[in-house]
């Protein structure tokens, strides 16, 4: 392509007779490699930083879970307690002295 100008497109270097498509030096290959893998790692890290922030929230709400069902058995015992002994809990006893 004489007389193209590198802009136009692909890998071209200049040389005595003008500008002509050559393939890309080593050097280069090497620096858009690199170029790619640590946009793959920002990537990745931003990722993770994600990842852990979703964890974080997660473990949260699973220790207010917890404390909710913990909190509603003691309200379940102390309701069972306040009522007396269960009408269910009675059959089970008389079918274990069978």
């Amino acid at each position: 392509m004489p007389g193209a100008h590198p802009a136009a497109g692909g890998a071209q270097h200049r040389d005595l007779r003008g500008w002509r498509a050559t393939p890309v030096a080593p050097g280069e290959k090497l620096s858009k490699q690199q170029l790619k893998h640590e946009t793959t790692i920002k990537k990745l890290r931003a990722t993770a930083k994600e990842t852990e922030a979703t964890v974080a929230q997660l473990q949260t709400q699973l220790a207010n879970e917890r404390a909710t069902v913990a909190r509603q058995a003691e309200e379940l015992k102390a309701a069972e307690k306040a009522k007396g002994p269960s009408k269910a809990a009675a059959p089970a006893r008389g079918a274990a002295g069978r």
